[in-house]
């Protein structure tokens, strides 16, 4: 109520002002006084002298004391300033005034805080003139705006209000230095047009609103507009080909209308940009440049629909879209030359009726010569600039004339000939600023003339943050405004800076001088919104944009569902531009009307704005083409069925089938009757007694076998789908029975709704009884209940009691057991059914397991901190990275400390349980993020990472819930334990270490083995550099120099090894190990050999563990050089050629003391006799690579 006083007191001190000792308004001078002065006229403002307001009166002075009174009463505050001591310490040249006057300043003086300090000589200067900054400030304080004070608290400093004022649009008479009662007038209803602060209207209307200004004479003014009940479109039209006018039936906002993504003409015309107009309502629809690649145009007279998206009104109380509103395009007039202006001696600015198409400068002539120069165009195509080659050629001072003829606008229809007269001023004045103003993302720089872009650069313009100069990312010019912009890690900041302006130069060649202007950058708070919502011709993409640049890539963001409620999967969503996004879905969007809710998604601002909750329907159309599913017969009928509901008239036309009698396809006897059945998912055609004197018998072979379908549509007009149309079918007469759901799935039911199963029968089902079906859980326990079951052609639907099935049908044993339960069209016998294989495509979801305080249990075991959350059934993932991914997918608070949530995978880790905990996402927390006893909010997002056995993604945010309490006492504190494996002998160079537990992802990242360990004793080598490569929580180092003999300490380098919660291991612990050395005798082998006639095989022991290579031998030539037989004192050779099955070897014992049995060729063998066995060079080699040499002697027993 105190700031609407304050409102209201500025119209009636600009009235006491302005009308004290003024009675009407004159009327032979109406002719004359400005329009703002007539405004002020109307609303009784001003009342004129005795000859009533005349331009001798609106040229008369306003002085400080009025100015100081107007104040006064905008605070509210004239009565208790009349009320002072007149006599009371005031101002030096108090007596200058009158007693209302003195009361005013001593009121003024012991209350310096309304701005009224005086001058530098400490007066107050009563009879002094007012000026426009003073006035402004006035303005200001009555729109609700605060000077600063000392500590700075305020919306803008004394010295800068001309520039304040002008960036809320108050400015006309900034500049002016002898203040008049017409200025006075221009500067008000510059106020009143403007709007207050932090609100939508304008002050006009909010005394209108509060009955302080007559409503009709403010609407009389054009200063109020009365809001219509109902928001509207009043008009479009359009009368060229490149501009669409709508004109709405009240005030919209501003940049809700020039938001060019809101509007679409017939979903594929592009819109570049909308402009509003100053009356609040009309908006100029530009489509895209003419001049570039991609331009569109319109078709003359052709109709056109335009779609207005989510429009707001001017007071932002309401937001309203308007679809499918019809206009046509006539252009039927010639474009033409509206004005011509000099921009200086150097340039001129054209510009037309209507976007043009086609405009060169051999279409100009300058004072009836060729004109020779460039000419470049504004945004819009409507404006162009000549300018000549030469930079030193200039048009003189003084009047002129341009003709131009033949420029083509997009019908196209050509101008003609016009001859303008216009006049050239020398300008020797530079360009200057007019006022900047800017958010932390953008900047704009008006100048009081249009600038020449050629001399424009972003080194122009900078601020300095301490002594760096911050230039802009880009620049771009349109006539006198130069649009700065900022990206990201380069924006502006949110507070007051000295923008530094040079080199720009207007088109006489005028240089600014050095400038430099204040401004503050304001906050963008303004939230984003969604502008439009488009689905893809195919179906399974949605794009939407946004108002403004947003970060809006997260699938969580996004959800949508069908029309019977169920959520459609999402897959990606993808990056267009930055107020673009598509939604990609795994497949096609259910027809009908299906929900899209966006909430979430943050602009890219300094503040990150979020968007409220938004909530739309996006319609598809039935564009999959309708596919065969059964044919079934018998006798003289036919059943074609399908997937969905057909046009009854195509599927009942005889022309639309063929069929196939002996080896002859023919059309269908006239006589033949087709019915639509099942609402009308299935046709039923019935052929007559007899084709061709033959007795019709279906499926009977050399009669009717087989049909052809061509030409059926489904409701929606789609065609039968490629592969179905024109294929030949057999007919089916046997026993109804269940079959292959459809092309895409072998299985014979389907479950993708929970507790929902849908069974595919080879022929349309009149009815079916639950008790046809048993359902039974492979696993035992509970059997699920079928509450009911429903028929939809060839579906049985089978409607288990909720909960029942849970996501899963995994181990559900369906079956049909009683087929007589089930009746069919043609009363066919329906065959019994085991183990029906059913499609599972229901998603796993979260399922908690909450205690008696609602919350989810932290365990802590063996000082691991793990919150386990729980699904509907096994989960899995894509790989061991997937699983490790899965963090990504939740956002973790640690309730003691809620400021920032968790960072995944240093903060915490995700595996998946094992065995009876396959259904569990286990949530490790690192011991670090619990420095005192602590519980956790965690939210777990829809994520792909998650699947189920059968391949369904966990689709759906789940939300969020509260874990228990997790305590500091239970962290694991305990460092790591290392074990070194094998034995070492001298000349090794690898070492292998296992852990205890899981390690650190930087004790894993560690490649060196210099940086992982240390070495020490006798049989250390130099250094410890070498490699490691890591198997799990096993490490395997290489070194570069092999060990010595004797003891060696393995030690660890400092916080090099250390568990996932950061226990490290000391560098004071050690591994002792004993290098033995080098093994360097060889294997010895022992021969075995029985005596007796005719031995074929005898064997060979040998007393350590062999290489691989010699165990790896089976030819005896490979093994033996010889084998000699003493018999009777004369050496007799036995062969070991290979002569299979004779003369192999095969190995048997242990890996400790192998043993070659030897396969020979039948030999005598003497007891007492010598046998000499020699063994084949470099065959017999130890795991130390040492050879057994020689050969081995055995007496034979």
């Amino acid at each position: 109520m105190r700031n609407l006083k304050k409102y209201l007191a500025v119209i009636v001190a600009i009235a006491v002002m302005m009308t004290a000792m003024i009675p009407a308004f004159a009327e032979e001078a109406t002719t004359t006084i400005p329009a703002d002065a007539k405004i002020c006229a109307d609303l009784g403002v001003l009342k004129g002298s005795g000859d009533g307001v005349t331009v001798e009166y609106l040229a008369g002075s306003v002085d400080r004391m009025q100015a100081a009174r107007l104040y006064l009463r905008l605070k509210g505050l004239e009565a208790e300033a009349l009320a002072t001591d007149e006599d009371a310490e005031s101002f030096p040249d108090a007596d200058e005034t009158n007693a209302d006057g003195r009361k005013i300043m001593a009121y003024l003086k012991a209350h310096p805080e309304h701005g009224f300090a005086g001058g530098a000589s400490g007066n107050f200067g009563p009879n002094d003139q007012m000026e426009a900054q003073p006035y402004y400030k006035v303005l200001l304080t009555a729109l609700g705006y605060a000077q600063k004070n000392e500590a700075g608290v305020g919306d803008f400093a004394y010295a800068d209000t001309l520039t304040f004022a002008a960036s809320k649009g108050l400015s006309k008479v900034a500049t002016v230095t002898d203040f008049t009662r017409a200025d006075f007038a221009t500067a008000s209803v510059e106020a009143l047009k403007a709007t207050v602060k932090g609100g939508t209207k304008t002050l006009v209307a909010t005394l209108v609103d509060a009955g302080k200004i007559d409503k009709a004479a403010a609407i009389a003014a054009g200063l109020y507009v009365d809001v219509p009940a109902t928001f509207e479109v009043a008009s479009v039209s359009a009368t060229n080909l490149k501009e669409v006018v709508v004109v709405y039936n009240q005030a919209v906002d501003k940049a809700s209308a020039e938001t060019a993504s809101k509007y679409r003409i017939n979903n594929s015309i592009q819109v570049d940009s909308a402009s509003l107009a100053d009356d609040g309502v009309t908006v100029t629809v530009s489509l895209k440049d003419g001049n570039v690649a991609g331009s569109t145009k319109f078709v003359n007279q052709k109709e056109y629909e335009i779609d207005i998206k989510n429009i707001k009104v001017a007071d932002g109380s309401s937001t309203s879209s308007f679809d499918d509103i019809k206009f046509t395009p006539k252009d039927v007039g010639v474009p033409s030359v509206t004005e011509v202006k000099s921009l200086g001696t150097k340039a001129l600015k054209v510009t037309f009726s209507e976007p043009m198409n086609k405009v060169t400068t051999s279409m100009f002539k300058l004072d009836g010569k060729s004109y020779v120069g460039s000419i470049t165009f504004d945004s819009g195509d409507k404006s162009a600039t000549l300018k000549p080659y030469n930079s030193s050629t200039t048009i003189a001072p003084g009047a002129h004339t341009l003709t131009i003829s033949g420029a083509e606008d997009f019908a196209p229809l050509k101008s003609e000939e016009q001859v303008i007269d216009f006049d050239v001023v020398e300008d020797k004045t530079a360009p200057q600023i007019v006022e900047v103003t800017a958010t932390l993302e953008k900047a704009v720089v008006t100048f009081d003339e249009d600038v020449d872009p050629d001399t424009v650069s972003k080194n122009d313009f900078y601020w300095l943050s301490g002594t760096v100069k911050k230039y802009p990312n880009s620049v771009e010019v349109d006539g006198a405004k130069v649009t700065l912009k900022y990206n990201d890690g380069n924006r502006l900041p949110a507070y007051t800076i000295t923008m530094y302006i040079s080199g720009i130069s207007d088109y006489s060649g005028n240089t600014l001088s050095a400038s430099e202007v204040s401004v503050t950058p304001a906050v963008d708070q303004s939230r984003p919104e969604v502008s439009d919502v488009e689905l893809a011709d195919d179906q399974k993409s949605i794009k939407v944009t946004y108002s403004k640049d947003v970060t809006g890539s997260k699938r969580s963001d996004y959800s949508i569902k069908d029309k019977d409620g169920d959520t459609v999967r999402i897959k990606t969503i993808n990056t267009v531009d930055a107020d673009e996004y598509t939604i990609d879905l795994y497949e096609e969007l259910p027809s009908g009307d299906n929900t899209l809710t966006i909430s979430g998604v943050q602009d890219k601002t300094t503040l990150n704005n979020t968007m409220l909750p938004f909530t739309t329907t996006v319609t598809a159309e039935d564009k999959s083409a309708p596919e065969i599913t059964t044919v079934t017969g018998s006798v003289r009928q036919i059943i074609v069925s399908f997937n969905e509901a057909m046009d009854i008239e195509t599927i009942t036309d005889l022309k639309n089938y063929t069929i196939k009698m002996g080896t002859t396809l023919r059309s269908l006897p006239s006589d033949t009757e087709i019915t639509a059945i099942s609402n009308a998912k299935a046709a039923l055609i019935v052929l007559p007694e007899k084709i061709s004197d033959v007795t019709v018998n279906v499926g009977v072979a050399g009669n009717v076998t087989d049909i052809i379908v061509f030409a059926v549509e489904d409701v929606d007009g789609n065609t039968l789908k490629a592969g179905h149309y024109g294929k030949e079918w057999d007919i089916d007469t046997t026993n109804v029975t269940t079959k292959a759901y459809d092309d895409d799935t072998a299985e014979h039911a389907l479950y993708e709704k929970k507790d929902v199963i849908k069974v595919r029968m080879s022929q349309p089902i009149v009815d079916a009884k639950k008790e046809a079906f048993t359902a039974t859980w492979a696993a035992g326990g509970t059997n699920p209940v079928i509450d009911s079951v429903d028929v939809d052609n060839d579906l049985i639907i089978l409607n288990f009691a909720e909960g029942a099935l849970g996501t899963t049908t995994d181990g559900l044993r369906l079956s049909i057991t009683n087929g007589s339960k089930i009746e069919t069209v043609t009363e066919a016998t329906v065959s019994t059914a085991t183990n029906i294989t059913i499609k599972d495509k229901v998603a796993p979801e979260v399922d908690l397991d909450l205690d008696d305080n609602q919350k989810a249990p932290v365990r802590q075991v063996a000082g691991v901190t793990t919150i386990v959350i729980p699904f509907t059934e096994d989960i899995t993932s894509t790989s061991a990275s997937g699983i490790a991914a899965i963090a990504s997918s939740l956002v973790i608070i640690n309730n003691s400390d809620s400021s920032d949530p968790l960072e995944a995978m240093d903060d915490y880790q995700t595996s998946i349980g094992t065995g009876a905990d396959s259904n569990k996402l286990i949530v490790t927390i690192t011991p670090d993020v619990i420095d005192e006893d602590t519980d956790f909010t965690v939210t777990v997002k829809a994520t792909n990472l998650i699947k189920d056995a059968s391949g369904n993604s966990f689709a759906a945010d789940f939300g969020s819930f509260e874990t228990g309490t997790a305590l500091v006492s239970g962290l694991d504190k305990t460092a790591p334990v290392a074990t070194l494996s094998g034995t070492l002998t001298e000349g090794d160079t690898v070492l292998t270490i296992a852990f205890d537990e899981n390690l650190s992802t930087a004790t894993k990242a560690i490649t060196d083995s210099a940086a992982l360990i240390t070495l020490s004793g006798a049989a250390a080598p130099a250094d410890a550099s070498g490699t490691v490569a890591w198997a799990g929580n096993t490490a395997t180092v290489t070194l570069a120099n092999a060990l010595k003999v004797g003891a060696l300490q393995i030690g660890f380098v400092a916080d090099a090894v250390s568990d996932v919660f950061g226990n490290a291991i000391a560098t004071t612990t050690k591994l002792n190990a004993t290098v033995a050395a080098a093994d360097t005798t060889p294997a010895v082998g022992t021969a075995n050999i029985t005596a007796g006639t005719g031995v074929t095989s005898f064997t060979i022991s040998f007393n350590e563990a062999l290489a691989s290579s010699t165990l790896a031998i089976t030819d005896i030539a490979d093994l033996l050089s010889s084998i000699t037989n003493d018999v009777g004192g004369a050496d007799a050779a036995v062969s070991v050629a290979s002569s299979a099955p004779y003369a192999s070897v095969a190995w048997s014992g242990t890996a400790n003391a192998p043993v070659a049995t030897i396969t020979i060729a039948a030999t005598d063998f003497v007891s007492g006799q010598d046998v000499e066995i020699a063994f084949a060079s470099g065959a017999v080699v130890d795991l130390n690579n040492n050879p057994t040499t020689g050969s081995v002697t055995v007496t034979i027993d």
